[in-house]
């Protein structure tokens, strides 16, 4: 591949690319090595997902209202409800196949409705 070819958009996305397949190979060496962190494991994340994960990471133990998140992660920008669930969904199904030991609890105020989020990392059997 020619990068010099590519335009800056493209060499960006290549970058992009070409890091979280770095972290993704350094997060396995340290997990067969048995010095894997989860801090290492975020940081391999698409973008907007490490971004929502950190998040929460940084606030363990409390609930982060969605209008916190969208301010942090979306700079502002509203998401609803549906967005949410699909995300989440998709991070969940991230940190399946990357065995990340965390879990998203969604919490939801006494009439049902979404408020917010909080992570929980999972204890591992051994």
């Amino acid at each position: 591949m020619n990068l010099n070819a590519l335009n800056l958009s493209e060499l960006e996305a290549k970058q992009e690319q070409l890091l979280n397949a770095l972290c993704r190979v350094r997060v396995a060496l340290q997990r067969k090595k048995g010095i894997g962190r989860i801090e290492q494991q975020i940081a391999c994340l698409p973008a907007k997902q490490r971004d929502f994960v950190s998040t929460l990471w940084e606030a363990r133990g409390q609930t982060v209202e969605l209008m916190d998140i969208e301010e942090q992660v979306w700079n502002g920008e509203e998401k609803s409800p549906h967005y949410f669930r699909t995300f989440v969904g998709r991070i969940e199904e991230t940190f399946a196949k990357n065995h990340i030991p965390l879990f998203i609890d969604s919490i939801k105020q006494k009439n049902g409705d979404l408020m917010g989020y909080k992570i929980k990392k999972i204890k591992r059997q051994k």
